[in-house]
């Protein structure tokens, strides 16, 4: 509801000629959104008391996956409505992910499920790397004189 209100916020600032704010309201809703994706995995692994100890591999793997769905999904939001904070933050969000996989997730992986983590890894970096020289950084083809 947090980034609903904020999205709303953003709007309503479009709307006064205020567009100095736009990036901050747009900056808080994002942290908004990562934070609630992250409780609610959280809340899916330990229920309703959030502040117990431990963590299980099945819980860190899961933030890894719904980081990348999160990031995925900025990825085509921010693209399709032209929105340049979103797309950034998409990207840090995916390096984040990235990062993280690469770095703590396999650690504690060993044989064929690290080699499958790390295939996964390399065709979701392909699949990203598809989609940003695509349609992301795709050029414009001159129009032909009439």
């Amino acid at each position: 509801l947090p980034v609903v209100w904020l999205a709303l916020l953003t709007k309503a600032l479009q709307d006064r000629n205020r567009a100095e704010f736009i990036p901050t309201v747009e900056g808080a809703a994002l942290i908004s959104l990562f934070a609630w994706v992250s409780l609610s995995v959280r809340h899916y692994f330990q229920g309703s008391i959030l502040s117990l100890d431990g963590v299980t591999s099945n819980e860190v793997y899961a933030y890894s996956a719904a980081w990348l769905i999160l990031g995925v999904g900025l990825l085509v939001a921010g693209t399709a409505w032209k929105d340049k904070i979103i797309r950034f933050a998409s990207l840090a969000l995916m390096v984040l992910t990235v990062g993280k996989v690469f770095l703590y997730d396999a650690r504690e992986l060993e044989g064929l499920l690290r080699v499958a983590s790390f295939f996964g890894l390399g065709l979701s970096l392909l699949g990203l790397s598809w989609f940003y020289t695509r349609y992301v950084f795709a050029r414009e083809e001159p129009k032909p004189a009439a």
